[in-house]
């Protein structure tokens, strides 16, 4: 006969298992928060993990601290949100100008204003005089619009999906603004009051070219870089829209990973371009548009280190200027910089009267 011994069974209690979820919790969002400031810009795959709004940086570590006095571990699911909080405040999107007070003054006599927007495909979904109304409305020195193009969203009679074509505007929009230069790239368009010394083609933008097909020069021109006349002297105002991180595909379709890994190859190509031609630019700067980027992301890390952000001239403690018609917008994808002497005397983001789903960008900025 032989004896069987069985170990009896530990049962965790239910209020203990509570416990120790929170201190995993703790060490997971730790993990995620160094995870994120390592990969983020440097590994495709991360931008998977960049959609997350922002302020998650913020209020997951305040949540986590709520919930240590819960935990027989306290301390250290203190020190790992404070440690997460501090590390994750620069990925948060908070303006520490909200608070601090910002900008360089009043403005001086003579300021240009600078008016950025990121369309939705022109007038396409809205009333033409109502879009053009609103447009001149603004009265800017400038305008760096993006998404000057229609979209089928319907095949044609042939079948075929074609996707982005030009606007064709040109002729309206020189009505509308008699005295302005137009100066249109692919989907880029500058409007301007202030004589053009030149215009540069950025990045994998090869310039001019004989009978160069549409298609080709919107896939290729996502930074329009555009010299003006300002007191006497040069300033670059640059049109950015840089191409978004994901793609159209459902998640579990193996194309969608192939679309986003060629994604960031193009994003990292204009960022490369527009990176380079503002090192070997010896102009004062303005560069505003749409990045795709949000303040969590790695991607922008090297244009702070020779531009400034014009958030400093803005009172917003969390600014959003995507998503303008969803019940609660999360998240920053429009930005703009200045390098060199340039000085934001205001920097404020205004709504789009639901023509399009991104806020605009208005700044006073003078030299």
């Amino acid at each position: 006969m032989t004896l069987v011994l069985s170990r009896p069974q530990v049962r965790v209690p239910a209020a203990r298992k509570r416990r120790l979820v929170v201190p995993a919790l703790a060490a997971f969002w730790f993990l995620y928060v160094l995870a994120q400031g390592a990969f983020s810009g440097n590994f495709w795959v991360w931008l998977l993990f960049d959609i997350a709004p922002p302020f998650g940086f913020v209020v997951v570590p305040v949540v986590l601290l709520g919930l240590a006095r819960f935990t027989e571990r306290c301390r250290k699911v203190v020190v790992l949100a404070v440690l997460s909080l501090l590390l994750g405040l620069p990925h948060s999107g908070l303006n520490p100008h909200a608070v601090l007070g910002g900008g360089d003054g009043p403005a001086p006599s003579g300021a240009l204003k600078v008016f950025s927007w990121n369309t939705e495909y022109w007038d396409e979904a809205d009333g033409q005089d109502e879009f053009y109304a609103f447009l001149k409305s603004q009265k800017a020195d400038v305008y760096l619009l993006q998404e000057y193009l229609n979209w089928d969203f319907r095949p044609g009679a042939d079948g075929l999906w074609r996707g982005a074509r030009s606007a064709g505007d040109l002729q309206r929009l020189r009505q509308e603004f008699p005295g302005y230069t137009i100066v249109a790239r692919g989907e880029l368009l500058t409007l301007s009051r202030l004589k053009v010394l030149g215009v540069r083609p950025v990045g994998p933008d090869p310039g001019e070219v004989p009978g160069e097909d549409w298609w080709k020069v919107f896939d290729a021109a996502k930074v329009l870089r555009t010299d003006l006349l300002y007191q006497g002297s040069a300033l670059s105002l640059y049109n950015v829209h840089i191409p978004q991180q994901l793609s159209q595909r459902t998640l579990l379709s193996p194309g969608f990973y192939l679309d986003v890994n060629d994604n960031d190859l193009r994003r990292q190509a204009q960022f490369e371009g527009l990176h380079a031609d503002l090192k070997a630019n010896p102009h004062p700067s303005v560069v505003a548009g749409d990045f795709n980027t949000t303040p969590a992301m790695g991607d922008m890390r090297w244009l702070t280190s020779v531009a400034t952000d014009a958030l400093r001239a803005n009172r917003s403690v969390y600014p959003v200027t995507w998503r303008d018609d969803a019940w609660m917008p999360f998240w920053r994808l429009d930005w703009a910089f200045t390098r060199g002497p340039v000085r934001v005397h205001r920097y404020e983001f205004g709504s789009p009267h639901r023509m399009s789903d991104h806020r605009t960008q208005e700044l006073t900025v003078s030299v």
